[in-house]
């Protein structure tokens, strides 16, 4: 997926689980109990991470709290811990910690590790934050949304200076706890997401042990109530309740499969690491026509997962099954491949997928006449300039690739989301300054943008906050962290470079197609870009297509935010693949 920043430690979509609570439970009797703090540094990436434990009835329990990232929070899917050491897991965004307790129990030393990112980090022993926050109230309501049916919880605090805070959780699937900002005067009351634009108004009936209102996200409006419930039944990720259950996604194959797959590695000689994925070939002796699945932008694992959803599994599973073999592998420097992803740009993962190609080429299942690269949104991008490094590429799909350059995409990337987000023009006029600032200073200094540089765009930023001119709640320590994580290698290829200057050299037979609704690359104007770029090479091989009423992940969808991502069941449109293996099927 393209957007900005690539290294997150939470999707900051829809919410999509909760686990926040632990202060309810007062048990002290592990070394662990209590809070504990350190700060993450990836290159220029400065992120504040929390840890919180504790213990009942002999069960170790806890969380990851993302500070910088509006205090989001993960619940550990897994906990195990001995006297002195722990191990910890998180299943949404794929973190992992292993450390030791201090001989004077004051850190938790260790390594933590996401996707390319591994750290050693220590973790002091600090106050919690919600330590004298006392819980008054807890209410549970069902969001209906069409596509899916979420059960959401609500709970409310008095924290020291007796103020209203409060955090919602989804009890649909493990993950997620987002705080709130709460606004209630007399039988009023109203909520703000603080890390999303989300929104609930509503009103207490006369008894006042339920809020009738309407839920508002990304330009829907959707009946909400909230009935209120005895705290000592407030829903807490652990043993005392029922284990949520993961999004239901009706697409994603299940074995036995109706063909071969085989896990497989392959070299990239050039940047000498060792690659890994999966091959799914047809039954049969072949030779089979071949894909290669080139994945969007951030660390990825060969099935593109994302919020429950396996795009790419789901694409190499109907290719397959269609007499088309596919193969899928994990990004350079994540999971089971080698690499230094962070270190990496477009460029170096266009030679992974010029490797991909070389590996399929020497199969004797494979026709070596007939090998192309399916790539989504960066993968698009990537496609082309693989394309160029050889001969044995006979077509390219570009699903949702780009067209124009990355300060481009990412001036049109914001309005929308911020529009559909519910946002006020004044946000978008002063994210988009925000960005532009980023850009100009990006273009001036070759290498890396001086500290004093980035720190005078964010002290504007900070300012802008404070005079409301931007929108709602928007964190000005998150946005600092957003533009550290700016000033990359990849970034800044990926700001300056124009796709055109590959696609004019690309002769191969080119299927591109983008979502109507996609709102993170634009169909419109980058689909008119690719076509005018195909077509100045003398390139007549193409086909463009505008799918109606898909989004950035080929999902049949409302709006197009990225909000509903992890809210829609389908993981990819069957008029998306049908089109992609009849396109394939029909070529020379």
């Amino acid at each position: 997926m393209l957007s900005i920043p690539r290294l997150f430690l939470v999707p900051l979509f829809l919410f999509v689980a909760s686990g926040f609570g632990w202060q309810t439970l007062l048990a002290q009797n592990s070394n662990f109990s209590g809070y504990w703090e350190d700060e993450l540094e990836v290159g220029n990436i400065k992120m504040r991470l929390g840890l919180t434990f504790a213990e009942e009835d002999g069960v170790v329990r806890g969380s990851l709290l993302s500070i910088s990232q509006g205090e989001v929070e993960i619940p550990f899917s897994k906990c195990e811990v001995s006297e002195n050491s722990i191990s910890i897991e998180t299943e949404q965004s794929q973190i992992e910690f292993v450390g030791e307790l201090s001989e004077d129990g004051e850190s938790i030393n260790g390594q933590f590790k996401q996707g390319p990112v591994q750290q050693e980090m220590s973790f002091a022993k600090k106050e919690s934050p919600y330590a004298k926050w006392a819980h008054t109230h807890t209410w549970r309501g069902e969001l209906d949304a069409g596509v899916e049916k979420k059960m959401l919880q609500l709970r409310i605090y008095n924290d020291q200076d007796d103020e209203l805070r409060g955090r919602l959780d989804d009890m649909s699937v493990g993950g997620v706890s987002f705080p709130i900002d709460i606004d209630a005067v007399d039988d009023k009351f109203n909520f703000k997401l603080i890390a999303t634009a989300a929104k609930f108004e509503g009103e207490f009936n006369e008894s006042r042990n339920k809020i009738a209102g309407t839920w508002m996200q990304s330009g829907q409006q959707i009946d909400l109530e909230f009935e209120q419930i005895p705290l000592d039944e407030t829903w807490l990720f652990g043993e005392q309740a029922e284990k949520p259950q993961a999004p239901n996604r009706p697409q994603t194959p299940t074995e036995p499969f109706p063909y071969q797959a085989e896990d497989v590695t392959f070299r990239n000689e050039a940047a000498a690491i060792t690659l890994a994925g999966t091959l799914t070939t047809p039954k049969g002796d072949g030779p089979f026509p071949a894909v290669v699945l080139v994945s969007g932008s951030g660390p990825q694992d060969r099935d593109e997962t994302l919020l429950g959803h396996k795009p790419f599994l789901v694409l190499a599973d109907f290719l397959t099954r269609h007499g088309i073999a596919v193969l899928r592998y994990d990004d350079r420097g994540c999971f089971e491949s080698e690499g230094d992803f962070a270190d990496a740009t477009s460029e170096d993962f266009a030679g992974d997928a010029v490797a991909a190609i070389e590996f399929l080429s020497q199969r004797n299942e494979i026709d070596a006449d007939k090998i192309g690269l399916c790539g989504h949104s960066e993968g698009g991008l990537i496609a082309p300039m693989a394309a160029n490094r050889t001969d044995k590429i006979s077509f390219i799909v570009m699903m949702a690739g780009p067209g124009v350059d990355g300060a481009e995409i990412l001036r049109n990337q914001i309005p929308d989301g911020i529009k559909l987000a519910g946002g006020s023009e004044a946000g978008i006029q002063g994210s988009l300054a925000f960005v532009n600032a980023f850009v100009e200073a990006a273009s001036k200094h070759a290498d890396k943008i001086p500290q004093e540089v980035l720190e005078q765009i964010t002290d504007e930023f900070r300012e802008a906050v404070a005079e409301g001119n931007l929108v709602d709640k928007v964190l000005p320590d998150q946005m600092a962290a957003t533009l550290s994580t700016l000033d990359t290698k990849w970034t800044r290829f990926f700001l300056q470079y124009d796709p055109g200057s590959e696609l004019r050299k690309v002769q191969c037979d080119v299927l591109a197609i983008n979502g109507e609704k996609d709102v993170q690359v634009a169909p419109q104007m980058n689909l008119k870009a690719i076509e005018k770029a195909l077509a100045e090479g003398g390139n007549s091989n193409v086909t463009i297509k505008e799918l109606a009423g898909l989004n950035h992940l080929f999902q049949n969808c409302t709006t197009g935010a990225g909000a509903e991502y992890a809210l829609i069941e389908e993981t990819f449109a069957p008029e998306a693949l049908e089109l992609i293996r009849d396109w394939i099927q029909n070529l020379d």
